[in-house]
């Protein structure tokens, strides 16, 4: 278990920067020394950063920094958030950081999420998946007056060519929000992963949340979970207990913010023992953690969206972004549960089509020939004195299918959602849309339309380097 990062309490913090690792065998802390030392002394410590692991690798997004943080910040100066993606390789002991100038306006953010995707993108090599968060200002950081990532634009990282991604979601979008808390759940055979975000804030609007939403990958789809704790949760941690396979989210911490400060601190836990535990599968908000759960399956209302087909019908924004999300074999990844009886369904369909087509075209033949037979014995009792003439049976005419043109899946095009400087927060809410309906893009100035009108542009990939990120000297 490593630590880095975080804040002291009222400013007590260490001055001797240092990663910790702990080690569950000898119950020990110990100090980890960098293999690029020159990198590491550069890196700043910040709070409310987004963080997580994915294939050995630790990840340490944004945040903002200031002397409760690091020693490199000026006493008495303002709170500024921390440009970079930080990596750490757990094996060499070596720390980078990483462009962040393709996220968003400002190439900041401020209590957001990390999940990994370890089976998606280049070569199947992994996706950190970006969701929610604070668009912060670099030289002026106000929760209160700066923007929340869009959760209609979801922005992720490819560990195998180390760039930005983007892609359009659907269905029932949820507000913008930050210091919620997100879990990532694979599908058997990992044909999907699931993200449960549940709680967070809205700085502008002073609004704790209290909501459970579902984005599934690679549907891109956003579900809302039809529960709620009634209980407005800010900054609470959440993990996926009991393996891989898990489908349990324990819930642990976390604070009102729609109370004043001092009776925010004084607000007792509402739950027993002071943990929650969400039933991913089920849906279903549980007081203790069950060992003896069943592995993780899809919810329901997941499961009936990819076996409706909807997944044929997801309008990406590039064909490299989708070819993130392809399989060991070269096809589309789906999800697996339930998709064998819908197969089975649509090849009996197909078979029993078939067969009843040939059933027709017999008892056609056979009709036909009774007819025929009817008429020759008439002819035959009224025995005329020449033979009638043969006259072919008309046939129907074949039908018509030159006027046919295949409608595509009209999409939106793609546009990148993010904060104006002088605007607050509220003005950046999408509202909800349904799946299938046509995508609501934000405003845009007079050159983000003429390349709308140009095409679909790729807003998120950061294939050409541009500016370094930020790094902080030691004084």
């Amino acid at each position: 278990m490593y630590l880095w990062g975080g804040q002291g309490p009222w400013g007590n913090l260490t001055k001797d920067k240092a990663l910790w690792e702990f080690e569950a065998g000898s119950q020990q802390w110990s100090k980890k020394v960098a293999s690029n030392v020159d990198v590491f002394m550069n890196l700043v410590r910040s709070s409310l950063a987004a963080r997580t692991t994915c294939r050995g690798t630790g990840f340490y997004l944004g945040g903002f920094a200031s002397v409760w943080t690091d020693p490199s910040a000026k006493a008495g100066g303002n709170d500024f958030p921390v440009p970079g993606l930080l990596t750490y390789d757990m094996a060499s002991g070596g720390w980078a950081n990483q462009s962040t100038d393709a996220l968003n306006t400002y190439g900041t953010i401020v209590s957001g999420t990390l999940s990994c995707l370890p089976t998606f993108g280049t070569d199947n090599r992994g996706l950190i998946m970006v969701v929610g968060g604070e668009i912060a200002r670099p030289d002026d950081y106000d929760p209160k007056k700066d923007g929340l990532m869009s959760l209609s634009n979801i922005t992720f990282w490819d560990m195998e060519t180390a760039t930005w991604h983007s892609q359009l979601a659907t269905g029932d979008i949820p507000l913008p929000r930050s210091r919620a808390c997100v879990v990532a759940a694979a599908a058997p055979g990992g044909g999907s992963y699931e993200l449960f975000m549940y709680g967070g804030y809205d700085a502008a609007s002073n609004k704790s949340m209290t909501d459970v939403y579902v984005l599934s990958v690679p549907g891109f789809v956003w579900f809302k979970a039809d529960l709620d704790t009634g209980s407005p949760r800010v900054g609470q941690a959440c993990a996926l207990m009991g393996g891989q396979d898990s489908r349990q989210m324990v819930v642990v911490g976390g604070a009102n913010k729609d109370l004043q400060y001092f009776p925010m601190f004084r607000d007792p836990d509402p739950w027993s023992n002071g943990i929650n535990v969400l039933d991913l599968s089920a849906l279903q908000w549980k007081s203790q953690y069950d060992p003896t759960t069943p592995a993780y399956e899809p919810p329901a209302m997941v499961k009936d969206w990819y076996n409706a087909g909807n997944q044929d019908m997801v309008g990406w924004i590039s064909k490299d972004v989708k070819n993130l999300f392809k399989s060991d074999n070269g096809t589309s990844n789906a999800i697996t549960s339930g998709s064998r009886s819908h197969t089975g369904a649509i090849i009996g369909g197909a078979v029993g089509g078939t067969v009843a087509v040939a059933l027709a075209a017999v008892a056609f033949l056979l009709l036909r020939r009774r007819r025929s037979q009817k008429k020759w014995e008439a002819a035959q009792q009224q025995k005329p004195s020449t033979a009638p003439e043969y006259a072919p049976s008309s046939t129907p005419a074949a039908a018509d299918s030159s006027n046919y043109k295949y409608q595509p899946y009209a999409s939106s095009s793609p546009g990148l959602y993010e904060a104006p400087a002088e605007e607050p927060a509220s003005n950046m809410e999408l509202q909800p849309q349904g799946y299938g309906q046509a995508l609501t893009t934000p405003p845009q100035d007079q050159q983000h339309q003429q390349q709308a009108k140009a095409g679909p542009q790729i807003l998120h990939s950061s294939q050409q380097p541009g500016r370094q990120s930020h790094f902080y000297e030691m004084p």
